[in-house]
């Protein structure tokens, strides 16, 4: 193996030393292209509205409620909303399902690599019960699209 000075996390991250010289191998191919000549780049950042604190985040198990942040998460799913219920106030919404969309805020009490039933939702387009939502996290300002 060569010696390589700057980059030392691959030596220590593995267990076997043959694997840093297979890679160097691998990346070294004539047959590796970068991926920006076979495909063309899209957006795909998760734009949602945020306000301070509130995150536009609907947890989908209460369980997974653990940071300040965290306010609201799913009671009861139906065919086109959902009804969310915030976790302190005995206070529940209806959230329509075309405003939002699956998402996963944190990876604690996920125990699957599937996370299609698993997955958080994330508020993606305005509704009218934003503002009642947002409120307990930035009261009195104006909260509009």
């Amino acid at each position: 193996m060569t010696a390589e000075t700057t980059d030392w996390h691959k030596l220590i991250s593995l267990s076997n030393l043959k694997l840093a010289e297979l890679l160097d191998e691998m990346l070294s191919s004539k047959k590796l292209i970068p991926l920006s000549q076979i495909a063309t780049a899209e957006r795909s950042d998760l734009e949602h509205f945020k306000f301070r604190d509130f995150h536009g985040f609907i947890l989908k198990d209460a369980k997974r409620l653990q940071r300040k942040t965290d306010h609201w998460f799913l009671e009861k799913e139906k065919t086109d909303s959902i009804v969310i219920r915030h976790k302190k106030l005995i206070h529940t919404l209806e959230v329509p399902l075309n405003c939002l969309t699956r998402a996963l805020r944190r990876f604690s009490y996920v125990n699957t690599i599937d996370v299609t039933d698993n997955s958080d939702y994330l508020i993606q387009n305005w509704f009218d019960k934003i503002p009642e939502m947002a409120d307990t996290h930035c009261p009195q300002e104006s909260l509009a699209p």
